[in-house]
């Protein structure tokens, strides 16, 4: 048995099943054939069958060009370039004057249900300064945006990415991801209290609470705090954020969500992966369109959930007059706020920030027997969600329709190929390993012993166990003095009779 031979006869086999692995294939050609099939043999076969049927990485490249033109006809105004020295890193740009970007060349933002909206895809082949800046410049020149100062970019730490975002969008309010801040913050500093007081000191939204936070994270840990507060605020607080946004997010997940939807297509040659991405967004697009048609509301639905909260929170709020549509805002615990109704503010920041009215908000327009939905940002209706989608992405033809482009065949870039087995999903930090080996998914706390730091039930120090614990001859010594006088103390003999017999014991 050759790869050759298996090709031949499994090939119609693997195209009626396009999700088979290598371990079945070989499953498959065994139990069939009742022939020994190594593992090298059924890679190969694998290679080759795929090649037969999407058509391997020259061809591909070859019909670059007319995949181009193709998707130019389809989408007339689309931007389409095509760079000879590509690769198969994407990226992918999502709109509400907002972009996530992150080091696996994905750039995400969301619509007015706080999900995802592509505006544009980029093949690139390394992740630098000057493919960022590349990209970016394109972005900038086809949005039209000649002031980035409405534009908020969240990312993560990448060597170019932030330089390029400094020079092509200046104005923009540049942000981190807390979740790798914090990732980078518990390598130095552990402990659950710790991770706490840095979320705390995340999500205040006013410079007051923030300064309360960074205090009690100080008490916590001075060492802690002084390396929190050598962070710009700007890039990670809530408290400082720039208003009038509609965005208060502090993570990047929904790249991290982006990119396991394409983890599969990105091990497929060029044309392929392009056109089972493009085909991702198509239904996903007119999934959301017609999801949302058939909503009844005015607000889109996540952002109802937000409000309905809302509500809830100023039940415990009073709202007192003061005249020129501003009212003081009475809370538990002695905390109060003004509410400005004409200038649509809060003193705690939170309406600012994200467009929708906060508990104290809702408390002053219920004061006016007023409706809050009237007071949600434009961004959150429904009708601009329907306007926002309303473009369609046309279908596209089979490379049998294509028309040839009169262009010199493009080859493919030249293969460096790495030390190790290839890695298709990115490098998960402890915390995200230990929530995916979670043991019971109700109570994640509880994870398998592999990859967990021991713990000692004497001393509760981390780094070794009971057995271990160099305090345990000590504790194991003064628990035998305690419990001997304990059984000293409890002995008693009410009468002769119950005296213990010694009788004998001479002999």
């Amino acid at each position: 048995m050759t790869s050759k031979l298996a090709t031949r006869l499994f090939a119609d086999e693997v195209r009626k099943t396009p999700s088979m692995t290598v371990q079945e294939l070989m499953t498959r050609v065994t139990e069939e054939l009742n022939v020994d099939f190594s593992r090298k043999q059924g890679y190969r076969t694998m290679k080759k069958v795929r090649d037969m049927i999407e058509g391997s990485h020259e061809k591909q490249y070859a019909l670059l060009e007319d995949f181009c033109g193709e998707l130019r006809r389809a989408n007339p105004g689309s931007t389409v370039f095509v760079e000879t020295d590509t690769d198969e890193d994407g990226i992918v740009i999502f709109k509400r004057l907002y972009m996530c970007l992150e080091p696996l060349k994905t750039a995400v933002g969301m619509d007015g249900d706080n999900k995802m909206f592509p505006l544009a895809l980029s093949v690139v082949r390394v992740k630098n300064y000057d493919n960022w800046s590349w990209f970016l410049g394109l972005l900038v020149q086809d949005l039209e945006i000649s002031d980035s100062s409405n534009w908020c970019v969240m990312t993560d730490k990448q060597k170019g990415l932030l330089q390029a975002v400094r020079d092509k969008m200046p104005q923009a309010e540049h942000r981190c991801c807390v979740q790798h801040l914090y990732t980078n913050f518990k390598q130095i500093h552990r402990g659950l209290a710790l991770k706490e007081r840095l979320w705390k000191c995340a999500k205040a939204s006013y410079v007051t609470h923030w300064k309360v936070e960074m205090e009690q994270l100080r008490q916590e840990s001075a060492a802690a705090h002084s390396w929190l507060d050598e962070k710009d605020p700007k890039t990670w607080c809530r408290a400082h954020f720039r208003c009038g946004l509609d965005c208060n997010i502090l993570v990047n997940n929904m790249c991290e969500s982006f990119n396991a939807v394409i983890l599969k297509a990105r091990s497929l040659p060029i044309i392929s992966m392009l056109q089972t991405i493009y085909l991702y967004l198509l239904k996903r697009m007119e999934r959301n369109r017609k999801s949302m048609s058939k909503h009844e509301g005015l607000l889109c639905p996540a952002i109802f959930e937000i409000l309905e909260k809302a509500k809830q929170e100023q039940c415990m709020c009073i709202a007192s007059y003061a005249g020129t549509m501003k009212y003081q805002i009475s809370c538990p615990f002695g905390e109060q706020y003004i509410v400005d109704m004409a200038a649509k503010t809060c003193s705690c920041r939170k309406w600012q920030l994200r467009g929708i009215p906060c508990g104290h908000a809702v408390a002053a327009i219920n004061r006016r027997h007023d409706a809050p939905e009237k007071y949600v940002s434009n961004t959150y209706l429904k009708n601009t969600y329907l306007q926002s989608y309303e473009p369609v992405l046309n279908p596209i033809n089979g490379p049998n329709l294509w028309e040839h482009i009169d262009l010199p065949a493009m080859k493919p870039p030249t293969y460096r190929r790495s030390a190790g087995r290839p890695k298709k999903m990115r490098k998960k930090a402890s915390e995200e390993e230990r929530r995916d080996n979670c043991v019971n998914p109700i109570k994640p706390h509880k994870v398998s012993k592999v990859g967990t730091m021991m713990s000692c039930s004497c001393c509760k120090k981390y780094g070794h166990n009971k057995r271990g614990c160099p305090d345990k001859n000590k504790q194991t010594t003064e628990r035998t003095t305690t419990s001997s006088a304990k059984e000293n103390s409890d002995i008693g003999y009410a009468s002769p009779s119950m005296q213990p017999n010694t009788r004998g014991l001479s002999k």
